[in-house]
C-alpha cells in the first residue's frame, strides 16, 4: 500500500520518534508496515524513507539505492566523487549507528518531506548500523559514503531533525534550478559562486 508522506510543518517530523516495543518486533502488522514504507519509497520515488515520514513516530526506517533511474543519471567518474554505490532495500527497526569515520563529507541532499528542494549538507564519510529487521533478525552493516549518507539522513528523522537543519542555506535550491544550473556540480562549487553573486549584489546596493 502506497502511504501518504508527510510534509515539512506536520509536527511528527519534529517529534523525536519512539523504540518500537519487543512485542510489536515480528509481527504482522510492522512487517505490513516495513512493506508499504518500501513501496512508499520506491513511488515517491526516494532512496530512504523513515516512519515519522509516513506519519508513524515508530523508530523504523528503509533505505534503498538500486534505481537505475538515478544511478544511471550520472557518469561513473562522478558517482566516485558521490561515493555512490548500489545500495540493496533494507529496513532497520530500532537503529544504533556507530560513526566509524568521522571524516565530514559535503554533498547536496534533498527530502521526500521537503520535496523539489535541495541543500548542502556534510555527513560523515562510514558508519556502522546496527540493529533488526522487521522479523527480529539482527541487522549489522557498515556502510561508506553515499550510503552511510542515506543513514545519516533517515536516523536525524528518527530524531525529529530535517537536512535543512544540518544544511548551508545559501546552497538551498529547487530541483529545476538545480538541474538548469548545478548538476553534477559539488557544494563547493555552488557556495563559491553563490557568495560571489550576494557580495556583488551587497556592494552594488
Amino acid at each position: 500500500m502506497i502511504l501518504p508522506i508527510v510534509l515539512v510543518g506536520d509536527p511528527v517530523l519534529r517529534r523525536p520518534a519512539e523504540e518500537v516495543p519487543e512485542s510489536v518486533i515480528g509481527s504482522p502488522y510492522l512487517i505490513e508496515v516495513a512493506h508499504s514504507m518500501v513501496q512508499t519509497m520506491r513511488a515517491a520515488p526516494g532512496a530512504g524513507l523513515a516512519a515519522p515520514q509516513v506519519g508513524l513516530a515508530l523508530r523504523m526506517f528503509v533505505v534503498a539505492d538500486d534505481d537505475d533511474r538515478v544511478i544511471g543519471s550520472y557518469s561513473e567518474a562522478f558517482l566516485d566523487v558521490l561515493g555512490r554505490r548500489r545500495v540493496e532495500p533494507m529496513t532497520v527497526v530500532n537503529p544504533i549507528v556507530e560513526v566509524i569515520d568521522p571524516t565530514l563529507v559535503e554533498l547536496m541532499e534533498n527530502c521526500l518531506s521537503m520535496p523539489d528542494h535541495w541543500v548542502a549538507v556534510r555527513r560523515h564519510r562510514s558508519v556502522r548500523l546496527q540493529g533488526t529487521n522487521p522479523l527480529g533478525e539482527p541487522v549489522s552493516f557498515e556502510a561508506h559514503g553515499y550510503a552511510a549518507r542515506l543513514i545519516q539522513h533517515e536516523l536525524d528523522h528518527l530524531n525529529g531533525v530535517l537536512c535543512i537543519d544540518r544544511g548551508d542555506t545559501r546552497t538551498l535550491m529547487t530541483t529545476d534550478n538545480r538541474l538548469r544550473h548545478w548538476h553534477a556540480r559539488l557544494p563547493s562549487d555552488v557556495r563559491a559562486a553563490m557568495t560571489n553573486i550576494s557580495t556583488t549584489a551587497m556592494e552594488e546596493a
